[in-house]
């Protein structure tokens, strides 16, 4: 008798647990403690709460919608016959999954082609990840198919190649895979194309999704605008105060960014103001260049048709 749903099995051991790692509130105290002092909060720091994401990302008219101004995912969808060859015979390792419809995309496209996938989910909320299993078990509807599976709970610079060597895997290389305009979070920029070159070797692939920099007032507006931007950003903060929050386009680095203008905590060393969110918008041939010392070369784009969104898949070449 077929199976109606993807057998989803540990890409570790047999009948293992599906998620490995813990990110322990503790590890996120201190290295927000870290943050406050230098005034500038990471990109972990957001997504310490599942629900306020999930709230923000189904919001009308929010800037990580799945059409309008973010149109990643239609772009994906839409997309998935031009680079399921691409991403063939490769293990799927998705650098944050969120909510996860743009994954998931991925991973159906990686099923069109072979009837066996091995997937790893990073990121640093755990349920993100089980959401993102079930999301697989539920909605990946395939005849005799087999996804073998492992979720890492960690941040992701703690990840280095070895994180992703588990007994039970078949591919040789893996494609990293980043979404959701994640690579404009980091500050600074190298940091994150850092942990691209640490955690990769030659011959495994990068598939990025972000957004441009065309009509980047539109989308500041989109961004300012959003009032449950506030919660989901001001998470980790104790009463927050709407009114210290101040929004400012950084026009230089095509950067969307949000400041708390009062000091956070009362002991000294902490600055009055403190960057609470950054989001950089790219031109696609810019970030192209930024990412060749790092190893890696671009072998496909996709841009949509309102020039919003980009998706680009690299090889790293050394």
């Amino acid at each position: 008798m077929k199976n109606s749903l993807p057998l989803l099995l540990d890409l570790e051991r047999p009948r293992g647990n599906l998620i490995s790692g813990q990110v322990h509130k503790k590890e996120l105290d201190k290295l927000l403690l870290k943050e406050l002092r230098s005034g500038v909060v990471g990109e972990e720091q957001w997504y310490r709460n599942d629900v306020l994401w999930h709230r923000l990302k189904s919001a009308p008219g929010n800037p990580y919608g799945n059409s309008g101004c973010d149109s990643e995912y239609d772009l994906v969808k839409r997309s998935s016959d031009k680079f399921s060859k691409l991403i063939r015979n490769y293990t799927q390792v998705f650098l944050g999954v969120g909510t996860g419809e743009s994954e998931l995309e991925v991973v159906k496209a990686g099923l069109s082609t072979e009837s066996y996938l091995e997937v790893i989910a990073v990121d640093v909320n755990r349920e993100f990840i089980s959401d993102f299993a079930k999301m697989i078990r539920r909605k990946v509807i395939l005849d005799d198919c087999v996804v073998m599976f492992k979720g890492l709970n960690s941040l992701f610079q703690s990840l280095n190649e070895k994180s992703f060597q588990f007994c039970n895997k078949k591919n040789a290389r893996n494609i990293f895979i980043c979404f959701g305009n994640t690579v404009g979070n980091y500050v600074p920029q190298h940091l994150i194309f850092s942990i691209f070159e640490k955690i990769s070797n030659r011959g495994d692939r990068l598939f990025l999704g972000f957004q441009l920099n065309n009509n980047i007032e539109k989308i500041y507006k989109k961004y300012s605008d959003c009032a449950l931007f506030f919660p989901f950003m001001t998470n980790f903060i104790s009463k927050p105060d709407s009114s210290k929050v101040r929004w400012n386009l950084n026009k230089e680095l095509t950067q969307i960014e949000a400041y708390y203008e009062k000091r956070i905590r009362r002991s000294r060393g902490f600055p009055k103001r403190t960057q609470l969110f950054r989001s950089r918008k790219y031109d696609s041939a810019k970030i192209s260049k930024e990412l060749e010392p790092f190893g890696f070369k671009k072998i496909w784009e996709k841009i949509d048709d309102q020039e919003i969104a980009c998706i680009q898949i690299y090889e790293r070449k050394s």
